[in-house]
């Protein structure tokens, strides 16, 4: 993402310019779904919210752009759960080590990063999304309707993978 931020000003084309915020887009969007359907938490969602609309409200505060992932509250909102870390690095921060502990810092904030942070609210806010506690979720497996049940099996988006991998790829090359 990184790169595409930098080089938007070497795009004199505005079709070009569209294709990369349609590109950005449609990776969020797999992003944000990657991270719902790995069954966040009751009430991570609204950690990471809280995060991405601090950094909106006052965007030159560094505090605000800068997480610690070693927090139990962080870590279990998005360190644990399916592409949470994915999804806050493609958001524009970058992962590094500060007195042996992990954080995510976003240096510099970008009005594109801005646009990005706030398309990717709104797509968590939308989401209608089922938030299991690791309690309920216990309960849920041990009930006796569960018990002779098979575990349904889902195909594999297989496009939708590929592009998730890219994700992962291109951020990490970023990086």
């Amino acid at each position: 993402m990184s790169a595409c931020l930098s080089n938007n000003g070497e795009h004199g084309d505005v079709s070009q310019l569209a294709d990369i915020e349609d590109d950005s887009n449609a990776k969020l969007e797999v992003c944000v779904s990657t991270y719902v359907s790995g069954k966040p938490f009751e009430g991570s969602i609204d950690i990471i919210l809280k995060l991405l609309k601090n950094v909106i409200r006052e965007p030159e505060n560094a505090k605000f752009r800068k997480i610690r992932l070693g927090n139990p509250k962080i870590k279990k909102a998005v360190v644990d759960i399916t592409s949470g870390t994915e999804l806050i690095c493609f958001l524009g921060f970058e992962l590094k080590d500060e007195n042996d502990e992990t954080w995510t810092i976003m240096e510099l904030l970008l009005e594109e990063q801005i646009r990005l942070i706030k398309k990717a609210t709104l797509l968590l806010e939308s989401q209608p999304v089922l938030q299991v506690s690791p309690k309920s979720e216990n309960l849920a497996a041990a009930s006796a309707d569960n018990i002779d049940a098979k575990p349904e099996s889902k195909p594999i988006n297989r496009q939708e993978a590929s592009l998730y991998f890219e994700i992962i790829v291109r951020s990490c090359v970023n990086q």
